[in-house]
């Protein structure tokens, strides 16, 4: 990870809550190579590449993450695959109530080698704090629409919601 001058976390936190900035950029890879399965004597390899950018100025944070996949398979009953996804986030904290709404919109092509495999979710929610990260509670709505290849595709719906409510404990 790295950051611009001017823009570097003075000490490490947490939780920012509307106080200073930061902006964050970052790469990733990942490798494993030659999985075996039991009962068969056919391999797996797979590699995963991507980046982000995070970062909050005072009340507002914003996040960007891009990752792709490959997965080969010696099997040959199995094509390989090669998924990708990406999400961009923003959120407001609102100083007194320690509320934070945020939205997040998002697509992962489950293989960008085949057609009609992408699921986009868009996602609502709100935050409270109590006590910064430590003690906070989370609601959301995400809404997934599905390409007709899809895995989650339902036979009676292209689309699905689901509701959530997350609370954080850390003592």
């Amino acid at each position: 990870e790295i950051s611009p001058p001017g823009w570097i976390e003075k000490s490490q936190s947490d939780a920012h809550l509307g106080n200073g900035k930061h902006l964050t950029i970052g790469a990733d890879y990942a490798a494993q190579q030659g999985i075996e399965y039991k009962g068969n004597n056919y391999e797996e390899d797979r590699t995963l590449t991507g980046f982000d950018i995070s970062g909050h100025w005072n009340a507002i944070t914003g996040q960007f993450e891009y990752n792709t996949w490959k997965e080969e398979y010696t099997d040959p009953s199995k094509s390989d695959k090669e998924p990708n996804g990406w999400y961009v986030q923003a959120g407001y904290f609102v100083q007194g109530p320690n509320i934070e709404p945020v939205v997040r919109y998002e697509i992962f092509d489950q293989d960008s080698n085949s057609d009609d495999k992408e699921e986009k979710t868009t996602t609502l929610g709100v935050n409270w704090y109590g006590k910064g990260h430590s003690f906070k509670v989370g609601m959301n709505w995400a809404h997934t629409e599905y390409d007709k290849n899809a895995s989650g595709y339902l036979s009676d719906d292209d689309k699905k919601d689901v509701y959530q409510v997350q609370a954080q404990l850390y003592f």
